[in-house]
């Protein structure tokens, strides 16, 4: 093996593994909390299942703001530019605050007018407020935790991801255990419950960011006196242009995730169960292409900020090779862990049948998101061309798979598997959209 491939994988482990035991961690606690919730039934699981995706919803403007932020800051890194991250990462950090704020104030204003916007079920909708009750302080602190890690990712400081994770993932088991059944004397709070012990858990997470970043940090060296906010105009206007189009795919995406909802909570009660033993089923094994899709957008973008444009479209191809391969596995592993996972919940045996039809089109769905995963929000988006991204992201959504997946339920009519691999085609074509870019070697662009 060549020094260079060597260096390439060791790259490659050293930012990809924390990011994905944190991802593990993260999703077996969610794994365990979607088993408690569970022994609660049905209607509970679909409860948390539509919550969540409004706290998706909340959770993608982070991500769009901070991921705009975290391309410029590791183009900024491998220039070597300290004084321009530190500006733009107390920029961020208000920008995240405020938009943490507005939607803490939606869901204490309109907790149930959100959730019949995803599904018209009461069974569903009384649960689901109780478990808002809690879950809108989760959301505001976690807003705020999630853009510090985001962004300290982009200067190769990954652990604090992993230390939030391992902090706070016994004591959310601990106390979802307490208050979802009332264990050690506490009332039995239901699904409310699951949603006070995850609160805990990110009330841990948000103090040991803080901590971190102000104390123990040693690649950005972030400290108080460093907070200032100010960007000169042109700046901001870059921040913008890159940040933007991310932020319109992140609520895109969302959109489409709530539509999909829409169409397959009008189904009947069974399919939204059986989605989520089919989500957790394809989560675990992907985690890892998380953290290395996330280390293609690093190591890109650092070698881009450094000028060293071979070795960025070199690292490029090596990518292609890792999205495949580990693409594959999560694929497999999906037809594992879904029969595993499904022994554990109390649901009909309809919902169970559902799940295994639903499970073989996960693993085709998970192989070609992986490769969209490390290739377009990894690679291409670490050079910077946002625009195209979200250009062939509407299209292959919106234009592809929304339509598809509608005609497909309502009037077709076809079974569970072919409706779920429909509604995620997009991962399809926006993998052969990103071999094909990728090739042309025309996706690279230097931030001033």
């Amino acid at each position: 093996m060549k020094k260079e491939t060597r260096q390439f994988i060791h790259d490659v482990m050293t930012l990809a593994i924390p990011v994905g035991f944190q991802s593990l961690i993260n999703n077996l606690v969610n794994m365990i909390d979607g088993i408690m919730i569970g022994q609660l039934g049905e209607a509970c699981i679909s409860a948390v299942s539509v919550s969540g995706t409004f706290l998706w919803l909340a959770d993608t403007f982070i991500m769009g703001i901070s991921g705009g932020a975290a391309i410029i800051m590791a183009q900024d890194y491998g220039k070597g530019e300290m004084k321009r991250i530190k500006r733009l990462f107390s920029f961020v950090l208000i920008l995240a605050s405020c938009v943490a704020l507005v939607f803490f104030t939606l869901m204490t204003l309109f907790p149930a007018q959100i959730l019949r916007i995803y599904s018209s079920m009461p069974t569903i909708i009384a649960p689901g407020v109780s478990y808002m009750k809690y879950l809108r302080f989760s959301m505001a602190l976690n807003m705020v935790s999630m853009s510090i890690v985001a962004m300290l990712r982009s200067v190769r400081s990954v652990k604090l991801g992993l230390y939030n994770s391992m902090f706070s993932c016994v004591s959310n088991v601990f106390f979802n255990w307490v208050f979802i059944f009332g264990n050690l004397g506490a009332p039995a709070m239901g699904v409310a419950g699951a949603a006070l012990g995850t609160l805990i858990a990110r009330m841990i997470e948000f103090v040991v960011s803080l901590t971190y970043l102000f104390v123990f940090e040693k690649n950005l060296k972030f400290r108080i006196q460093d907070f200032d906010p100010r960007l000169d105009l042109s700046f901001l206007k870059q921040y913008a242009v890159i940040s933007v189009p991310l932020l319109a795919i992140d609520v895109l995406n969302n959109f489409s995730s709530s539509v999909q909802t829409m169409i397959t909570g009008r189904i009947n009660e069974y399919y939204l169960s059986a989605n989520s033993i089919v989500h957790n089923s394809w989560m675990l094994p992907s985690l890892f292409l998380g953290g290395i899709g996330m280390a293609a957008g690093v190591m890109i973008g650092n070698a881009i900020g450094r000028k060293d444009f071979e070795k960025a479209k070199k690292d490029s191809v090596r990518f292609i090779y890792a999205a495949l391969i580990f693409g594959a596995f999560a694929g497999a592993m999906v037809q594992v862990i879904r029969p595993i996972l499904s022994s554990f919940y109390n649901v009909l045996p309809e919902t169970l049948l559902l799940a295994k039809q639903m499970g073989y089109a996960a693993s085709i769905s998970v192989f070609f998101q992986s490769i969209a995963r490390i290739l377009c929000n990894g690679v291409i988006k670490a050079g910077g061309m946002t625009q195209k991204i979200l250009k062939i992201d509407v299209i292959s959504t919106w234009l592809i798979a929304i339509p598809l997946g509608y005609i497909s339920a309502f009037v077709l009519h076809l079974p569970a598997a072919f409706l779920y691999l429909i509604l995620r085609s997009s991962n399809i074509v926006k993998a052969f959209w990103a071999f094909a870019r990728i090739k042309k070697q025309d996706w690279i662009q230097v931030i001033e």
